[in-house]
C-alpha cells in the first residue's frame, strides 16, 4: 500500500504518509480512507506528507475531482500537504486552489506544517486501516 496513517494523540495531528509509486487511483482510496480516521480520532489537523514519494502519476483530473470534495463548507480542519519536489508542490498548489480553502497549505518538509499548527515535538505512531 503506498500509504498509511499515523496519529499523535496529544496534538491530536492525524498524519498520512505517502510512499514509493503514488497514481490516481491510490491517491482516491488514501482520500476515502482519509475521512473515517479524521472522524474517529477526532483530528484537529491532518498532515499529508509526500516526502518519499518517488513518483506521482496522478493526473490534473483526479486533483480536481479531490478539491472539489475538500471544498465542502463544512470541512474546517487544517490540512497541509508537504510537498518538497517542485511537481508536488504544484500539484498540491492547484489542488489548494480549486479546494478553495484558507485552511489548506502546501509547504515543503513536514518540520514546516507542524511550526505552522504551533507543535515541537509530535509523537506520531502508526496507525492500522
Amino acid at each position: 500500500m503506498p500509504y498509511h496513517f499515523e496519529f499523535d494523540s496529544e496534538h491530536r495531528i492525524l498524519l498520512v504518509v505517502l510512499e514509493g509509486d503514488v497514481d490516481g487511483e491510490q491517491m482516491r482510496r488514501a482520500n476515502g480512507d482519509l475521512q473515517p480516521h479524521k472522524s474517529r480520532l477526532q483530528a484537529s489537523a491532518v498532515v499529508t506528507d509526500a516526502s518519499t514519494v518517488t513518483t506521482f502519476d496522478v493526473s490534473s483530473q483526479t486533483v480536481r475531482d479531490l478539491a472539489s470534495r475538500a471544498s465542502r463548507p463544512a470541512e474546517q480542519t487544517p490540512g497541509f500537504l508537504v510537498a518538497p519536489s517542485d511537481h508536488l508542490f504544484g500539484m498540491g498548489r492547484m489542488f489548494q486552489i480549486l479546494a478553495n480553502r484558507e485552511q489548506v497549505h502546501v509547504v515543503r518538509s513536514r518540520q514546516e506544517a507542524l511550526a505552522a499548527l504551533g507543535v515541537q515535538n509530535a509523537n506520531f505512531q502508526r496507525r492500522e486501516a
